[in-house]
């Protein structure tokens, strides 16, 4: 499938996600934090996932998209997110995609997308972006040397180019643009100590608004830290004070108010969110606006099956899909 939630979004509220590139996961990539684990395809350039493998069509999204809305009222999405397992632009039909959810939706439902940004330096990739209501774009890094200890880009990825592409799109680009921007703790680097950096770089590219993360599912190296709620609002704090942006952290995230599902329909939508993101049991219930007891009978189903596996993480147990790849 292509399409999974509607979630609960820290940022976005109800967002129903589109993958366009589905597992095994594909990237520029192979963040300490990635939640997905390693990336099975790390490549540099568009032309080369072209060559790499097929990708979901159009007219398979218009299908899953109709069907969708079928039991779920356009009112009811806040946002239509492009994400998934792995960067999204790498999909080589990412604007007959987006065209394709402008035209079954008339345009009553703003589209966004996740990018890490690494390949914003292609003119494709930025022409296609612009086609987004809301762009929301990694830089996790303030620097080269934190960019490749944190995000271990391919080669070909250069810190200071994604850096002037995301200053020259913010130029020509009509949306919102957004930065997303990781906080961790990992063998000595405290991302939260480099808030002057992050300040200079967020005035230089001129963002509209922050979202501040840090390390809330199990990271791929066991090393990485999050950092604490009390050092995000000081960050979010000296942000807001001084450049006078918006900025948002997953420390204030809201409950979801929906409708009866299916136990089909349940099982279906929670197998879909495990294979983005794992999650617990309370969190699952949180974004799919689900009573605990429900979603604990679907986690154990999904259990027995084989399909998902139970991981525990900062003391709490969560859950996620097992690949098949």
């Amino acid at each position: 499938m292509i399409l999974y939630g509607p979630v609960m979004s820290w940022r976005l509220g109800r967002s129903l996600g589109v993958d366009p590139v589905q597992p095994p996961k594909i990237c520029t990539y192979d963040c300490i934090y990635c939640q997905l684990g390693p990336t099975r395809y790390k490549i540099g350039s568009l032309d080369e996932a072209y060559r790499l493998r097929t990708f979901p069509s159009a007219e398979q999204l218009r299908k899953e998209l109709e069907r969708k809305l079928r039991t779920c009222a356009l009112g009811f999405i806040n946002f239509i997110t492009f994400s998934g397992c792995g960067e999204p632009t790498l999909s080589p039909n990412l604007r007959e995609l987006v065209l394709r959810v402008r035209d079954v939706t008339k345009g009553l439902v703003p589209v966004a997308i996740l990018t890490n940004s690494s390949l914003i330096c292609d003119e494709r990739v930025a022409s296609t972006l612009a086609m987004f209501d809301l762009v929301i774009a990694k830089l996790d890094a303030p620097s080269e040397e934190e960019f490749k200890v944190v995000n271990r880009p391919h080669e070909a990825i250069r810190y200071d180019d994604v850096v002037e592409a995301l200053k020259e799109f913010r130029r020509r680009y009509r949306g919102v643009l957004a930065v997303e921007i990781m906080l961790l703790k990992y063998k000595g680097l405290n991302l939260i100590e480099k808030v002057d950096e992050y300040k200079e770089l967020i005035r230089y590219i001129g963002f509209d608004m922050v979202q501040a993360n840090t390390v809330t599912r199990p990271p791929q190296i066991e090393e990485v830290k999050a950092i604490s709620k009390e050092e995000m609002n000081e960050f979010a704090r000296v942000l807001r004070e001084e450049l006078r942006i918006d900025v948002k952290d997953p420390y204030s995230s809201r409950p979801l108010i929906r409708g009866k599902l299916t136990l089909e329909d349940v099982e279906n939508e929670i197998y879909e969110v495990l294979k983005r993101r794992p999650c617990s049991v309370a969190y699952l219930s949180r974004i799919l606006g689900l009573e605990e007891k429900a979603t604990v009978e679907v986690v154990r189903r999904l259990l027995r099956r084989g399909l998902v596996e139970e991981v525990v993480y900062r003391g709490e147990m969560v859950y996620r899909a097992i690949s098949s790849s």
